[in-house]
């Protein structure tokens, strides 16, 4: 073996035929950077459904009116007394929704397996975790970040898909006079919603023309709420949007315009940060916590625009047919192959959720 020359650089090590004669330090451990909340789903509720498409009722009790009875006349023939189908007096409404199926597959060879690999990134353990973390973050993006309405589906061409948040925002179609949930910035769409005729939650539509949010807006949609039964004074609901949005209002909230009284920090926190955020508006009718969720977007009809979305978050529920699984098919090869899914849809009260929508998130919020 000839001698190596005067190592007077690390160069000289480097430098040696076929790859080098300096050990590497690769730490063993994989970085997620990608690791984030799932803002959406960890905040509404749970449930279960027997079918590909399900149905839920909604009541609600008749409008408040005077009501004075004469003692002996007969039923039904004296102001007040309604017979229970007449809708003017206790409407029942059955709301249809279907259930999406959502798959991430997983494929690792034999001998990936066996190399020794940073971070078991080569097991097929660890890609299935990956997998099941993906699987779960592409139900929260097309809940809160699709523009999508509910479609039916079949087994051979079209999928079937759960009805997106965006499309929820109707109470005008629940054959009940009702405080309309659905607002815009701007101007030029027309609300989607439950449609009667195909069974369909469909998503707005026409020629949107954005503009700046507003605080009146805001507090009508709180108002509306509060005026259909969706919230109280003891309630937290959800006012969500994208990051961009969040930090649009809490400039906003430090200006001289905002209607905002002093803000209130946490008892015993002596801690001399300067605090530059807004996480909980307290209006008139419920406490609004402000959520950045860095999942949703802007949406494109004829241009791009960005919602707010403010929900009741125990009016609606994550639901699965089959809950979060894997399967074992048969290998490819000397490939080990994995499928993880879930069979999951979304059931809710449309008069629980509303949505500023035609919002441009680049103009300042004004009063």
């Amino acid at each position: 073996m000839a001698a190596l020359a005067a190592l007077d650089s690390q160069a000289d090590l480097a430098g040696v035929a076929t790859g080098g004669a300096i050990n590497e330090d690769l730490q063993q451990k994989i970085w997620d950077i990608s690791a984030i909340p799932l803002e959406g789903l960890d905040r509404i509720g749970r449930g279960r459904v027997t079918a590909p498409s399900f149905s839920w009722i909604r009541d609600r009790l008749a409008a408040a009116a005077d009501n004075a009875f004469i003692e002996n006349a007969g039923y039904g023939t004296s102001a007040g007394v309604t017979e229970i189908v007449n809708s003017a007096s206790a409407p029942l409404n059955r709301f249809i929704n279907h259930v999406q199926i959502s798959a991430k597959a997983v494929a690792v060879s034999r001998m990936a397996q066996a190399i020794s690999t940073p971070g078991s990134v080569g097991s097929l353990s660890e890609n299935l975790v990956i997998a099941n973390r993906e699987l779960m973050r592409d139900i929260e993006f097309s809940i809160f970040s699709r523009l999508g309405a509910s479609v039916a589906g079949n087994a051979v061409s079209t999928a079937a898909r759960a009805a997106s948040y965006i499309s929820w925002l109707d109470v005008t179609a629940s054959n009940v006079v009702a405080f309309d949930t659905f607002s815009q910035a701007g101007s030029g769409l027309t609300q989607g919603g439950w449609e009667t005729s195909g069974n369909t939650w469909a998503i707005p539509t026409g020629t949107c023309t954005t503009g700046g949010l507003t605080e009146t807006l805001v507090r009508t949609s709180c108002l509306n709420l509060f005026k259909n039964g969706a919230c109280d004074t003891t309630k937290s609901l959800v006012a969500m949007s994208t990051a961009e949005m969040k930090q649009n209002i809490s400039t906003y909230m430090y200006t001289s315009t905002a209607k905002i009284g002093s803000f209130i920090k946490e008892s015993g926190d002596t801690s001399s940060r300067a605090v530059g955020n807004v996480e909980y508006w307290q209006t008139d009718y419920c406490l609004l916590e402000l959520v950045a969720n860095r999942l949703m977007s802007t949406l494109t009809l004829s241009n791009a625009f960005t919602p707010l979305w403010i929900f009741d978050p125990g009016q609606v529920e994550l639901v699965y047919l089959i809950g979060p699984n894997t399967t074992a098919p048969a290998p490819d090869g000397l490939v080990d192959v994995r499928w993880t899914s879930a069979y999951w849809s979304t059931r809710f009260h449309p008069e629980a959720t509303a949505g500023i929508v035609g919002i441009n998130s680049a103009t300042a919020m004004a009063a």
